[in-house]
């Protein structure tokens, strides 16, 4: 039984880092191919709505707003990795464009960055 279950635990371990390790490597491939743009769309709510709760998800994951205006820009700087963006809003929809982000000084996507921001959007 234990045996059974350290098996398991081992599994999922890989499952896990596989997948974040799936995630680092996209952001790097997209930074090198210059596809640094993220489109959310369909989100149910105005350009009013969405601009708000944009730069309170900026603020709540600690992000440094350069601009509040339409396009937002904002960007981090933490752990190697500075990561900017600039979302222009309309209803429905946010578009990141994250060109000049880095990694140890090679461009990548902040693509999880991303995903934590529009989860705080979605659910403020």
């Amino acid at each position: 039984m234990k045996n059974i279950f350290s098996i398991f635990c081992l599994s999922l371990l890989c499952i896990v880092c596989s997948s974040c390790i799936t995630t680092t490597m996209n952001s790097i491939e997209r930074g090198k191919s210059g596809d640094t743009k993220i489109v959310y769309d369909n989100l149910g709510m105005n350009a009013a709505t969405l601009h708000s709760r944009l730069l309170n998800a900026f603020n709540v994951r600690k992000w440094t707003i350069t601009d509040s205006g339409n396009p937002v820009k904002a960007n981090i700087q933490t752990k190697g990795q500075n990561a900017k963006a600039v979302v222009t809003v309309s209803d429905n929809k946010l578009e990141f464009e994250t060109a000049g982000s880095t990694a140890f000084d090679k461009p990548y996507v902040p693509i999880r960055y991303v995903d934590f921001i529009m989860k705080s959007v979605r659910n403020p």
